[in-house]
């Protein structure tokens, strides 16, 4: 009888926890374990790691495969494949069926198309995205001139002071439809937690018709038909109810 190093040594462990052994060498391991009752542990230990590693690599097949599944598996729990492990049983089901729906694609495979597949994703989003700047940019455009083709809208130019003097706007004011829009040329962006507001004056009073951002495209602004002047301030939060006149930066006359 051999030894309990040899027997190790040989691997007949590992090929009889893979099923890969005949009667004749299933029996010689039975009296092994017999005879060194400590090899059972080392047995498990096979097993157990055989397991997990079959777990980790398991790849979870389409739900539609049910049937071809259970079909398999019924091949395999065949009277031939009965002295088989249980979990061996398992691992060949799983084999069989990554097979036949796979073509045998390894789990890196699968991992690359995955990376393919989120990478074309990006893309579309960044196209997507594109599409939607240059439809925003052509609907301003075609806003744009219908206002400069349209003789009742009068252009307002109103330029930046000392507090901002890069500062450029267009208004198209239009008395006989009662229409006001604003198209920003050039504006920096205002302070944290403010926002541009434009007041109209009517009648010594300075009434507001919108507030704005500096990347606004057109916008349409409050029409009033007495007023005089229109005048842009910057303001805290979303806009204010009256003027903070020390932050006026442009001023035109209507």
């Amino acid at each position: 009888m051999k030894s309990k190093e040899e027997i190790l040594d040989s691997g007949i462990l590992e090929q009889y926890a893979l099923g890969l052994t005949s009667e004749d060498e299933n029996r010689l391991v039975s009296q092994y374990l017999d005879q060194h009752p400590d090899l059972k542990d080392h047995l498990d230990a096979i097993e157990r790691a055989m397991e997990i590693i079959a777990q980790q690599q398991a790849i979870v097949p389409p739900s539609e495969l049910r049937s071809a599944t259970i079909n398999k598996v019924n091949e395999i729990n065949s009277p031939q494949a009965s002295s088989w492990p249980k979990w061996l049983t398992g691992i060949a089901a799983g084999v069989a069926l990554i097979a036949m729906v796979y073509g045998l694609k390894t789990r890196s495979d699968i991992q690359m198309l995955n990376k393919e597949f989120s990478s074309l994703q990006n893309q579309l989003s960044v196209m997507d995205n594109d599409c939607k700047l240059v439809k925003d940019d052509y609907s301003t455009s075609q806003k744009l001139l219908e206002m400069y083709r349209n003789d009742n809208f009068l252009p307002v130019r109103l330029k930046g002071n000392q507090l901002m003097p890069q500062g450029d706007l267009v208004v198209f004011w239009n008395p006989t439809e009662k229409k006001a829009c604003l198209k920003v040329h050039n504006l920096q962006s205002p302070p944290d937690g403010h926002t541009y507001q434009m007041w109209a004056d009517v009648d010594g009073e300075m009434l507001s018709v919108g507030t704005f951002k500096s990347d606004a495209g057109i916008i349409d602004l409050k029409f009033l038909d007495e007023a005089t002047s229109l005048n842009v301030t910057i303001e805290k939060g979303e806009g204010q109810d009256h003027p903070d006149v020390s932050k006026l930066i442009m001023s035109s006359k209507v």
